[in-house]
């Protein structure tokens, strides 16, 4: 029992760790520290103490007593008045311009939705038009002839959780509200009773960390939502709006929520013109530049309303309009931008510490840039933000960080992939990106907390500024921007910063890297051409993370940088491949520190007995590198990509290393592609067997017949397959029953294939299929699962077409009639396959 309460007063007191301030920290551990010192004492001395029952419940009552007390005085903390921290309105105002579909389905919502109060909420960034799209629906004369009553309170990030009923009863009932909650429970009952009402609580905040958060945002909706409103079975409504989608978790089946998109092309012309001439018509001559303009605010209505008001007050001719159009650095767009910024500073404000330094850390990516999930998380890794998770909050995943993000609506999702589901899988990001505004916050609020400077940026095109700060990042001239750190350097004797990141335009020829910064731990330099490994790298024996595009040779001197943990090093893109093998060198079996390393054209040399065990991911490499000897000694290999060039007469099976893989006991995801798929070897060996764990699997140009595929089909967590360029041949692909029961993404493109035929049991689980390039495709036959999220099927034949067009139809009237899942198909088939 003293263990559990132990454990129990632990998380509480982490919790509030995680969402404290960081004057907070010290205090809060030292209180854990404390009392975890405290119960090892009485637990060491139990055999002789009779007392000890009693000794221990006095210890965890002073122990919750003083989480308590820290609880309140920390909500009373981040409840206080702060100039800083005020929250800024979005000028918006009451009138809305696009959005027509989403206010009609809100309205038919409040409308339509039966007799039970319904609570729902509309979510969204800020300035993306909450209020404006709820003020609408609440003034709608059709809503307004459904209720007898209606209120509107405006909630916003400070208001404590009694100041909620009271506002409501305030705006119903005009003589002075007393202080006694229960009183003003009361009154709102008895006001409401009777009545059809919709309630609007507008700017609503909370967090689905920290427990006395949730108390304090949620509580008139978690505990109190029956007392004060009461369902009597007339329609009622309650509508929210936040920016926060964690205040739809509390109860799924509760609040109905809908996410306020961004404006379209046309609907941010119509917006920004309505702002700049009212009911006047635009000249003609300025259109085609205000619509650029307009453009360039991304679909933010706050952004385009603000632009709007500027360009108000700015001469309306056509040079002065083609500058603004012609250059985003223009001083009207600094402007807005800053304006906008403090309107969605209190997001950023809102986030733990480190998320909040998770969110920075995409702003050292170019402006609208396509960020790649595992790029970001890696060089979050070695910058230690995970070591700092593994502390603060037990998280499963470095995912969680960016999915809090999204729902804080600070982050964009540009694509995704899915993680392996007996049945539909999981969505997961696979490239994500800030909006132009969140970008301009991030730049200001990383700059001037001194985590990273962005040279040739919005704030700064002089250098100025470099001091003191961590990171460094180069978005256009990297040789200006280089120069700048360098004479910045020299003036100052020394730099703080840590990491060089050059992004924005390919540079062709080298450019000098200032390897003065001897502090570097990370170095990208991906998009630098270099014809001869820089020899001045290896004095930055700090490093953790380097990138770059080399020509030449690594050298056997790279060794010396044992700390190095992930290794990049790219080709040239006017470069063929590599003719015959180039080897890395012998050192690289001493880097012990290695986990990711991707050499394009490249193989590893003789092991000669060394391992490089903490090596999870390797990729680009040819098919020397897939030798036995070499794989077993990496055998904590997750991630694998292989490269092979097939030649022609060439003695044996080309494809021979493929079999070796399967000694990676612990390897997921494998790609092996022949890099001239135009010449296809017919091949009369079968298929090796896979690493049974293998999750997803991607091959091209191999060549193999079609009645192979069985093997791959009887992997039982595959739930991702990629067939490209003749990855397998022949003009039938007969599947057997029960096979690829995990899959749940399959895209073949670039074969011969004529007929596909599947049997009864088999892709039970899919939910994307994608078909391209398939000229001689002229008949699918099976019966596809009603999962099926997504078929797209791209310059095929007209029959393959007709046959996906009739699929569809039969999914879609199964729609409604969903299978139970094959409970005792699967436990067969997973029978002596434990789950990885």
């Amino acid at each position: 029992m003293a263990v559990q309460e132990i454990e129990r007063f632990e998380e509480m007191a982490n919790r509030m760790l995680w969402g404290s301030r960081r004057s907070w920290n010290k205090e809060i551990r030292a209180t854990i520290d404390k009392f975890k010192g405290a119960m090892q004492s009485h637990l060491s001395k139990s055999g002789s103490s009779g007392n000890f029952v009693e000794e221990v419940k006095l210890e965890i009552q002073s122990f919750a007593e003083r989480v308590k007390k820290m609880e309140d005085e920390l909500v009373d903390e981040l409840y206080q008045d702060d100039d800083d921290d005020d929250d800024v309105s979005s000028p918006i105002g009451s009138e809305m311009v696009g959005l027509s579909d989403q206010y009609d389905e809100i309205k038919r919502k409040i409308i339509n939705a039966g007799a039970d109060l319904k609570v729902f909420s509309i979510v969204g960034m800020g300035g993306i038009g909450k209020t404006a799209l709820a003020r609408r629906v609440y003034e709608d004369r059709d809503v307004e002839k459904q209720f007898d009553l209606r209120v509107w309170v405006t909630v916003g990030r400070k208001c404590r959780p009694n100041q909620i009923l009271h506002r409501i009863v305030a705006e119903l009932y005009s003589d002075q509200v007393g202080n006694d909650h229960d009183e003003v429970v009361r009154m709102l009952r008895e006001i409401l009773k009777g009545k059809k009402y919709i309630i609007v609580l507008d700017d609503v905040w909370g967090s689905k960390y920290v427990e006395y958060h949730l108390q304090i945002s949620y509580k008139y909706i978690k505990n109190e939502m029956k007392n004060p409103f009461p369902d009597q079975g007339n329609g009622s409504r309650v509508l929210l709006t936040t920016r926060l989608h964690q205040v739809n978790e509390i109860n799924h089946r509760f609040i109905d929520d809908l996410s306020v998109r961004l404006l379209n092309k046309r609907e941010s012309w119509d917006l920004l013109r309505e702002k700049v001439f009212g009911e006047e018509p635009c000249p003609f001559k300025l259109e085609k530049f205000g619509k650029k303009i307009a453009e360039k605010c991304d679909g933010l209505p706050l952004t385009i309303v603000t632009i709007a008001k500027l360009l108000s007050e700015v001469d309306k001719t056509l040079e002065c309009w083609k500058e603004i159009a012609a250059h985003k650095r223009h001083q009207i767009f600094v402007e807005a931008y800053e304006r906008v910024s403090k309107v969605l500073l209190p997001s950023y404000k809102h986030l733990p510490r480190i998320l909040q330094m998770c969110f920075l850390y995409m702003g050292v990516f170019p402006i609208k840039y396509e960020i790649s999930v595992s790029k970001l998380t890696n060089m979050w890794k070695t910058d230690g933000f995970l070591e700092l998770k593994a502390r603060e909050v037990p998280y499963p995943s470095e995912l969680e960080y960016l999915d809090e993000l999204v729902l804080n609506n600070l982050m964009i999702i540009h694509s995704t992939t899915r993680d392996e589901s007996l049945f539909g899988g999981k969505q997961y990001m696979k490239t994500c990106g800030l909006h132009s505004s969140s970008w301009y916050l991030c730049n200001k609020e990383g700059r001037k907390a001194k985590f990273f400077h962005v040279l040739n940026s919005f704030h700064d095109c002089s250098g100025q500024g470099i001091e003191g700060q961590q990171r460094l990042s180069f978005h256009n001239n990297v040789l200006l921007g280089i120069k700048q750190v360098h004479e910045s350097v020299e003036e100052n004797c020394s730099s703080t910063a840590h990491s060089l990141l050059c992004y924005g335009p390919y540079q062709k020829y080298p450019v000098p890297i200032c390897f003065s910064l001897r502090l570097l731990k990370k170095l990208d330099a991906l998009t630098i051409r270099f014809y001869d490994f820089p020899m001045e790298i290896m004095q930055l024996d700090q490093l953790l993370y380097l990138t770059l595009t080399l020509d030449g040779e690594i050298p056997g001197s790279i060794s010396q940088l044992l700390n190095l943990q992930f290794l990049i090093v790219g080709q040239h893109l006017s470069l063929k491949p590599r003719s015959g093998s180039s080897h890395l060198p012998v050192e690289i079996w001493d880097m012990k520190e290695l986990q990711h390393l991707q050499v394009m054209g490249r193989d590893l040399p003789n092991p000669c007995r060394t391992y490089l065990e903490k090596l999870s991911t390797l990729l680009g490499v040819g098919a020397l590198s897939c030798a036995v000897g070499i794989l077993e000694t990496i055998p904590r290999l997750t991630k694998l990509s292989i490269q092979i060039e097939l030649v022609p007469d060439e003695d044996g099976d080309p494809l021979s290393s493929l079999g070796h893989v399967s000694c990676l006991r612990e390897l997921k995801s494998l790609k092996y592609v022949a890099v001239n798929p135009d010449m296809v070897v017919p091949l009369h060996s079968e298929l090796p067997a896979f690493p049974r764990n293998i999750r997803k699997l991607s091959l091209g140009g191999l060549g193999y017949p079609w009645r192979e595929m069985s093997i791959i089909g009887s992997l039982p967590f595959l739930y991702m397959l990629k067939l490209r360029s003749y990855a397998f041949q022949g003009p039938v692909w007969e599947v057997e029953e029960k096979r690829f029961i995990s899959l749940v993404t399959l895209v073949i493109e670039d074969t011969d294939l004529v007929e596909w035929r599947f049997g009864d049991g088999s892709f039970i689980s899919l939910g994307q299929l994608s078909i391209k390039h398939c000229y001689n495709l002229e008949r699918i036959e099976g019966e596809l699962q009603v999962y099926l999220e997504n078929i797209e099927v791209i310059e095929c034949g007209p029959l393959a077409e007709n046959c996906v067009e009739q699929i569809r139809k039969d999914r879609m009237g199964k729609r409604d009639i969903l299978p139970e899942p094959d409970v005792d198909l699967v436990s067969t088939w997973l029978q002596g396959y434990p789950r990885p």
